[in-house]
C-alpha cells in the first residue's frame, strides 16, 4: 500500500444516504462520514489505529455535537471502553465493524489474506452509528476472484458480493456503498 491514500465512498442506499472521506497511512486511518440515520443527519469522525497485521489497536469515534467512544483492543483480546472499563460483551471479537463505512471490511480482508477459493471467519464487534449500540456478529469472507469477495453475516442470513481494488478497498458494496474515483 502507498504511504498515504485518500478514498471516498458515496452511500447508495436512498434511505440512508451518506458520503465518506478517508485518509489512510501506515498503521492508521482517519475519516469523516456524513450520513442520515432514522431521518436525522449525523457527522462521524473516526480514527483507527492498527498493527502491522491489520489488527485493531484503538478506535476513536466521535459524533459531532453528541457522544464519543474510544475502543481499545489489547493483545490478550480484551476490549476496553472510554474509561478503561472492560467490555466483556465484546470478548473474543477479532474485528471492528462500523456499518457506516466499508473500510472496516478492508481491514478484515487484509488481515485474513485469502487466496481465491478460501474462506475465513471473524467475530466482529459491530458498532451502530450514531447510537454507539454494540453487538457481536460472526462474519465470513470468501475470496471468489482477484477483486471479488463474498461477505456473509452468519447470524443474520445476509450475504453479498463485494468488489475491491488492488489494495482491498471496497469499490462496490451493492445497495450500500460505491467508491468514488479521485483525480
Amino acid at each position: 500500500m502507498a504511504a498515504r491514500r485518500q478514498v471516498m465512498w458515496q452511500g447508495s442506499d436512498e434511505r440512508a444516504p451518506g458520503l465518506e472521506h478517508l485518509l489512510v497511512g501506515q498503521g492508521w486511518a482517519s475519516s469523516t462520514v456524513i450520513g442520515l440515520a432514522a431521518g436525522a443527519p449525523f457527522t462521524l469522525r473516526y480514527r483507527l489505529e492498527v498493527d502491522e497485521t491489520g489488527r485493531l489497536l484503538t478506535g476513536m469515534l466521535r459524533i459531532s455535537g453528541a457522544a464519543s467512544l474510544t475502543l481499545t483492543r489489547a493483545s490478550s483480546g480484551r476490549w476496553q471502553g472510554n474509561g478503561g472499563e472492560e467490555l466483556r460483551d465484546l470478548s473474543g471479537c477479532t474485528d471492528l465493524d462500523l456499518g457506516v463505512t466499508p473500510y472496516t471490511n478492508t481491514l478484515a480482508l487484509r488481515r485474513l489474506r485469502l487466496h481465491p477459493g478460501q474462506s475465513g471467519e471473524v467475530l466482529a464487534a459491530v458498532i451502530e452509528i450514531p447510537s454507539f449500540t454494540r453487538r457481536v456478529v460472526r462474519q465470513r469472507y470468501t475470496r471468489l476472484g482477484p477483486h471479488t469477495y463474498q461477505y456473509e453475516n452468519l447470524g443474520g442470513g445476509y450475504s453479498t458480493e463485494l468488489s475491491v481494488d488492488d489494495e482491498l478497498f471496497v469499490r462496490e458494496y451493492p445497495g450500500l456503498f460505491r467508491q468514488l474515483r479521485l483525480g
